[in-house]
């Protein structure tokens, strides 16, 4: 049974709840659970969009990407989701810039408050449907191609 992203939805607010660690591992905690708040809402969106995709020509670049574990899966979620004109996007983004700070800046404390926040607002936002999709379909095929494009051209060393 594949993993559900959910449960790091489900294991960041158990963490946020718990005061069984030492007060030396507050920031640690913290980060983490900015962490699990982001990959839990992002895998979420992914694999949404790769179940919509399944029947569509535009499936082969985005599945190629997704297995090669490509960093521009990242920006290619957000921009369809920015695209489609859902508030999903701004809260995915919001996200990431959260889980950067928490991972790579050392100094200054985080509030993974409000990561709790907006990923609790991102699950209830819908997300794309089929009807969505037709709509916006040119959009989305070429944001997947241009991600695509960046993608192949990472992978033969030209950039």
């Amino acid at each position: 049974m594949p993993f559900d992203p959910r449960d790091f939805l489900e294991l960041a607010e158990h963490l946020n709840g718990r005061e069984d660690f030492p007060a030396s591992l507050d920031d640690a905690v913290t980060r983490t659970i900015v962490g699990r708040c982001y990959y839990g809402a992002f895998l979420m969106v992914r694999e949404h969009f790769r179940n919509l995709f399944r029947a569509t020509t535009i499936s082969t670049n985005f599945e190629e990407m997704v297995s090669q574990n490509a960093p521009e899966v990242h920006g290619v979620v957000k921009d369809m989701l920015s695209i489609l004109r859902l508030e999903s996007g701004e809260l995915l983004r919001s996200l990431r810039d959260d889980r950067n700070i928490a991972d790579y800046r050392l100094e200054g404390s985080i509030d993974h408050e409000e990561s709790l926040a907006l990923v609790r607002s991102l699950v209830n936002d819908p997300l794309p449907n089929d009807t969505i999709l037709d709509q916006k379909i040119r959009a989305v095929t070429k944001i997947i191609g241009e991600y695509h494009e960046r993608f192949r051209n990472r992978q033969l060393g030209r950039n």
